[in-house]
């Protein structure tokens, strides 16, 4: 079994480019393959490494032809839904495909607050949906909030001058995360 994962942060525009997304799933599958010589791993790693946006095909093809190799492949993207829509439905064309390929074992794990029915439209295909809701995760935003907010004021990036203003801070950025 291999695994791969892509993590989609707004924050960082190179991240939402779907070639990136699949460039990187298709070095991780490189990688794992310990069996080829390594003069083919460097030649394959450098495909994935310098495609352009013309060369997505080719790296998804290199994909489906890695995945053939494996019993199962599993591939986690993370925050989908901060993909342009556009994009994303190109994101979500391209794994409809390694899931009807019949010559493979794929299992795609795609967390997105937006609509996925892109991916889950196709007959073929077994889909499951899990929501879920805030109240299961505001306690993790809270948390993390509180410890970010610790951690500016431990660098004196921020100042902060009693602890009941601190709680004002961490309350309003978690209310205004609206449990995202």
């Amino acid at each position: 079994m291999t695994t791969t994962f892509y993590y989609c942060d707004h924050a960082d525009k190179r991240t939402l480019d779907p070639v990136n997304i699949f460039r990187s799933i298709a070095q991780q599958l490189v990688r794992s393959l310990g069996d080829l010589p390594t003069a083919i791993l460097d030649s394959l790693e450098d495909l994935c490494q310098e495609a352009k946006a013309s060369d997505v095909d080719d790296v998804i093809q290199l994909i489906m032809e890695l995945a053939k190799k494996r019993r199962t492949l599993i591939i986690f993207i993370d925050g989908l839904d901060e993909i342009f829509e556009h994009e994303r439905k190109l994101v979500f064309y391209h794994l409809k495909m390694f899931l009807i390929q019949e010559t493979s074992s794929v299992k795609i794990f795609v967390t997105s607050r937006e609509d996925t029915s892109y991916l889950t439209q196709e007959p073929r295909i077994r889909s499951f949906k899990i929501r879920i809701g805030t109240n299961l995760i505001s306690s993790d935003i809270e948390s993390y909030v509180r410890h970010e907010v610790h951690h500016l004021i431990d660098r004196h990036e921020l100042v902060v001058g009693t602890l009941e203003l601190e709680a004002e801070i961490v309350a309003a950025l978690v209310e205004g995360a609206k449990g995202m």
